[in-house]
């Protein structure tokens, strides 16, 4: 199991929560603004390159992995990784590889295709 990771506001004003204390405060907090993690959890360079060797796998079902070890990593004391990759099932399920987010192709010297903002 990681190390848990604890939220607080984005103003400060809640001292640090756990992940299930986060979600069950709903949004906003109290304090009227957002829960973010007090730190972001890492990824080793192993696991970047497995989860990046998903995604260009098969796009739409390895995407649900990944967001799922991603989620697993900000609520492990709470949730499973099967719980984690079954709520990410379940919110994409209605999307389809072209619908769930649409990327701009770049030229090749700027990188990868990025998501519009």
């Amino acid at each position: 199991m990681t190390t848990p990771v604890c939220f607080t506001t984005m103003s400060g004003s809640v001292n640090p929560v756990s992940f299930q204390e986060a979600v069950l405060a709903g949004v906003p907090a109290k304090s009227g603004d957002l829960f973010v993690p007090v730190e972001v959890p890492k990824f080793s360079r192993t696991e970047l390159r497995a989860l990046a060797s998903r995604i260009h796998a098969r796009p739409l079902g390895s995407y649900m992995i990944v967001a799922a070890e991603v989620l697993y990593k900000f609520s492990s004391d709470c949730l499973s990784r099967e719980e984690c990759l079954n709520l990410c099932i379940d919110a994409y399920a209605g999307f389809s590889a072209s619908s769930s987010t649409p990327c701009e192709p770049r030229a090749a010297s700027q990188g990868d295709d990025i998501a519009p903002l």
